[in-house]
């Protein structure tokens, strides 16, 4: 899908979500996405708000790009195995 202005803000909710959970589930070397992202948030210039902090985490993820397509950040496949791990192991506990 091409890139597109938000339609709701649930959009942005769910991308970061998705952004965060996978920073935490994939969160080793080379690139430590945790820390990558947090860096990104901590290294907002002084005065920002939390979404200019935010949107920070998601340049230093990312990189700086004139705009981001939500919809092409994880594969249905990428989603549909997160999905089934987080049902499985807390359906095992």
């Amino acid at each position: 899908m091409a890139n597109r202005p938000l339609e709701a803000a649930t959009e942005l909710k769910n991308f970061l979500d998705s952004l965060f959970s996978v920073a935490a589930q994939y969160d080793r070397p080379p690139r430590y996405p945790v820390d990558l992202v947090c860096k990104g948030i901590d290294s907002a210039p002084e005065g920002s708000d939390v979404l200019d902090r935010i949107f920070s985490g998601i340049v230093a993820y990312f990189g700086k790009k004139p705009c981001y397509n939500l919809d092409a950040f994880f594969s249905s496949e990428t989603l549909e195995g997160w999905t089934w791990q987080v049902r499985f192991f807390n359906f095992c506990r």
